[in-house]
C-alpha cells in the first residue's frame, strides 16, 4: 500500500461551562482526566498523549484490533482555555463519537 502520510486533528472550542455569575470564560481552565469515546478505531493522541496502545494478549507480529468504547488519559491541557486535541498520527481508522472528562477550572 501506497499514500501520503497525513495526521488528522481535532481542536474543541475552548470551554465554557458557566459560574456562578454568568460566564466561565475569564476562568483558566485545565482538563485533569479527559476521555475519548471511539467507534471501530485505534487510538488516538489527546492533548499529545497516546493511551497504551498493545494488549498483551495480543501475539507479537500482529496489530491490536480496533476498538469501541472510552478512552481514558490523565493529563492536563496544553493551555488554560480547557480545549481538547485529538490527534491520529497512525495510518489507522478513527472515529471520534463524544469527549468526555473532568474540568478544573479557578478565578484568574
Amino acid at each position: 500500500e501506497v499514500g501520503l502520510n497525513y495526521s488528522a486533528t481535532l481542536k474543541t472550542l475552548p470551554a465554557d461551562f458557566g459560574a456562578q455569575n454568568g460566564s466561565a470564560a475569564p476562568m483558566k481552565k485545565r482538563w485533569v482526566r479527559v476521555g475519548v469515546k471511539l467507534v471501530n478505531s485505534a487510538f488516538p493522541k489527546i492533548n499529545g498523549e497516546r493511551p497504551p496502545t498493545r494488549n498483551p494478549a495480543t501475539p507479537m507480529g500482529l496489530r491490536d484490533q480496533v476498538v469501541t468504547g472510552g478512552v481514558l488519559v490523565f493529563g492536563g491541557s496544553p493551555d488554560d482555555t480547557g480545549s481538547v486535541t485529538v490527534e491520529q498520527d497512525l495510518p489507522l481508522p478513527c472515529m471520534v463519537a463524544g469527549i468526555f472528562g473532568e474540568l478544573d477550572q479557578n478565578q484568574l
